[in-house]
């Protein structure tokens, strides 16, 4: 059974800068899929979207800054948002942008790893956040 955090009881120290800059560039990612008809935003997401037929190095990036719909952008903005603050706070901003990074990139070069020919954009945060909410677990098991 999948249970829904409603809290999180760790206290942080500090301002979680590196999380809020995260949500802010994801939001701001967002808004043009969220404006866009479906034909604009499938061209959005084949401009911005990690497409391993024809890998460009810009799109590792950005492509984990795209959303495919208000539940996904929501969805990993809710988890970012419960487990990032206190991950930042334990290891500071520059590591948690570090971490951040090489769980979406792992993310994505498993996707290309085993799917090396799909023409389909990979999209959004989902690897990053995995990578947070693992450290997350690892740190505060109980």
């Amino acid at each position: 059974m999948f249970l829904m955090p409603m809290e999180e009881r760790k206290a942080t120290r500090f301002m979680p800068w590196a999380v809020c800059a995260l949500i802010a560039l994801n939001l701001l990612f967002f808004i043009p899929v969220y404006d866009a008809g479906a034909m604009e935003a499938t061209s959005f997401f084949a401009r911005y979207g990690f497409i391993p037929a024809t890998p460009h190095a810009i799109n590792l990036l950005t492509s984990m800054f795209v959303h495919a719909d208000f539940l996904q952008v929501c969805g990993n903005m809710f988890f970012l948002l419960m487990f990032g603050d206190t991950i930042e706070d334990v290891i500071g901003p520059a590591c948690f942008l570090l971490v951040f990074a090489i769980g979406g990139l792992g993310a994505i070069g498993c996707h290309y790893l085993f799917n090396p020919d799909s023409t389909t954009p990979c999209l959004g945060t989902s690897g990053a956040i995995s990578a947070i909410l693992g450290m997350y677990a690892t740190f505060f098991q109980e």
